[in-house]
């Protein structure tokens, strides 16, 4: 491969106990691990909806070649999400597909009355609400933290949204954004869940907890994609690293593919060593905020996560891996040896399986090896700043 410095992939590595499973939930009410399973049955309503509004189309599932051999895999093969609905990255599917079905259902009870939306982005989520927003004529409004970079700003406003600049980070924009849609009576279209809400009456967690779902079932749709290509190219996978920001694609992966699959696969979760706020949950046995920490990896900068996402990786996902900026952007160019072009954000996932495979303990642990078929995911484009 390349000859980056060994500290470039440094990293920590938890491993969650398989021989309780599925234990039962270990935060707050049960039914909301019920409520956080996305699978099998959400995959068709979801596609019909985003074929009838948006410009859905399947995305390709690639060939890592070059990496396989030079890991010593039996396959690795990649979803590149980088021309998604013609917004870069697997986001497309999970705010247009919310936006949409907050606006049937409000469009049925209130004929006439104008729809807006609202939501907080570090980019791409702020892009598919307002590209669902737009689908269906609906007004959107999206909160930017100070970090966001002024390209995705124009990208959002050529979208036809409004964006608001507030927030030093992630956390902080959301929480603005959710009141200012409380005060203007919008419907927030949020990607993640906060576990603050595990406290609250079962009505109102219940109401919160209907956008982050309606998002992740947007995500089905992509994991449809990738299981069905998947076994077209060999068979199922025998190994899952996906990255996480608050955790949505990843538990989205989890629920999916093991209910295709079964629990055989292993599903390893892979986040920046400066944001790792799912494995510092799954440490610490409940949803933790973590302080902030200091990573390029913009969309995955996230201080804490979706309860949603939560209660599923604490769960099922077998390992918890950080990888170094530096490891996520020699990632990114190894895959474009093999001819896919990701953004390191994108290209994440594949350096949390380069970085195991570098450590013979935790790659003998995960049982990687001449035999196993290796699933990524390349959730961005190359460019994204």
């Amino acid at each position: 491969m390349s000859d980056t410095p060994l500290d470039a992939w440094s990293m920590r590595f938890h491993l969650r106990s398989r021989s309780t499973p599925n234990p039962g939930p270990v935060h707050g009410p049960s039914e909301l691990a019920e409520l956080a399973w996305v699978g099998l049955r959400d995959v068709a309503p979801a596609r019909e909806l985003l074929s009838a509004f948006m410009k859905y189309a399947p995305t390709p599932l690639r060939r890592l070649s070059q990496l396989e051999r030079a890991l010593g895999l039996g396959a690795i093969l990649i979803k590149d999400e980088g021309k998604r609905m013609g917004l870069g990255s697997f986001k497309a599917l999970g705010g247009a597909h919310a936006v949409i079905r907050h606006a049937r259902r409000k469009t049925e009870r209130e004929p006439g009355k104008p729809v807006t939306v609202a939501c907080a982005s570090a980019g791409n989520h702020g892009l598919s609400v307002a590209a669902g927003a737009r689908a269906v004529g609906a007004r959107s409004v999206v909160y930017l933290n100070e970090t966001v970079p002024s390209s995705f700003e124009e990208r959002l406003q050529a979208q036809g949204a409004e964006t608001v600049r507030a927030g030093h980070d992630y956390e902080e924009s959301l929480e603005l954004a959710e009141a200012r849609a409380a005060r203007e009576g919008w419907a927030l279209i949020s990607d993640t869940l906060s576990p603050a809400v595990a406290s609250e009456p079962r009505d109102v967690w219940e109401a919160r907890a209907t956008g982050p779902r309606e998002v992740m079932q947007g995500y089905s749709v992509l994991m449809d994609e990738a299981a069905r290509a998947c076994e077209e190219q060999g068979g199922p996978a025998t190994h899952v690293f996906v990255q996480a920001g608050v955790g949505g694609l990843a538990s989205v992966a989890a629920s999916y593919l093991f209910e295709r699959w079964g629990e055989a696969v292993t599903l390893v979760v892979v986040e920046p060593a400066g944001a790792a706020c799912v494995l510092e949950s799954v440490r610490l046995g409940a949803p933790t905020r973590i302080a902030p920490g200091r990573t390029t990896l913009g969309r995955l900068d996230c201080r804490e996560p979706s309860l949603l996402a939560f209660h599923v990786l604490s769960r099922v996902a077998h390992g918890f891996v950080t990888v170094t900026d530096a490891a996520a952007g020699q990632a990114a160019v190894q895959m474009a040896h093999d001819g896919v072009a990701l953004s390191p954000c994108g290209a994440s996932g594949g350096a949390g399986l380069m970085a195991v495979c570098k450590d013979a303990s935790v790659r003998s642990a995960l049982g990687l090896d001449a035999g196993s078929r290796v699933l990524l995911f390349g959730t961005e484009a190359a460019g994204a700043p």
